[in-house]
């Protein structure tokens, strides 16, 4: 892929870096300045897919938590859109196309238990893996994160009830999260690169 955009653009294919967007989303925000860079902060992006990144000493780097197996399942499986197509359709015999679709609808007592669950699980997830990764605080992103409202306090009850500290934010970029990480990511190989000749 490099050479091939080096030679569609007549420019050096070395000159092109690759980081994962999970990664660039958790870069991005740190470089917001909201957390402390000495802290271990972990990103999740959770929409379509699932994203995870876990940062260390300001660096952002890919944690490949998608399929790692949790519950029936995978991770992705529980924290991403087609869960929540899944369960609709379960418990309420309908098909839906979007989270934000639910979002209107947060009255229903099916849809109100549907954003419960999430919520728990997502705390579970958390608890379960937080021994192997000692998160102490982490960065929500992706479109379902714009209803943290409906699913932040089974989360957070869970988290407590467990004795889990885990801080939760929510991403304050958005979307420009993952373009301001790249342009860190790409600002800082190029210091490097530049360093080494």
């Amino acid at each position: 892929l490099r050479e091939m955009l080096g030679e569609s653009l007549g420019l050096d294919g070395g000159i092109f870096h690759f980081s994962n967007d999970a990664a660039c989303f958790l870069q991005g925000e740190l470089f917001s300045g909201e957390d402390d860079p000495s802290l271990n902060v972990a990103g999740f992006t959770i929409g379509t897919g699932f994203g995870s990144a876990l940062a260390k000493d300001g660096i952002a780097v890919d944690a490949d938590l998608w399929c790692a197996p949790f519950k029936e399942g995978t991770v992705e499986d529980y924290f991403s859109t087609r869960w929540f197509i899944k369960e609709v359709r379960d418990r309420k015999g309908e098909t839906v196309s979007d989270v934000k679709s639910l979002t209107d609808r947060k009255t229903d007592p099916v849809v109100e238990g549907i954003f419960n669950d999430f919520g728990e699980n997502l705390a579970c997830f958390l608890i379960e893996f937080y021994p192997n990764w000692n998160w102490e605080k982490v960065v929500l992103g992706g479109n379902i994160s714009h209803a943290y409202a409906l699913f932040a306090p089974a989360l957070e009850r869970t988290l407590e009830q467990a004795g889990c500290g885990i801080q939760i934010r929510v991403s304050t970029l958005g979307e420009n999260a993952v373009l301001m990480g790249a342009a860190s990511n790409a600002s800082r190989f190029f210091k490097k690169n530049m360093q080494i000749r």
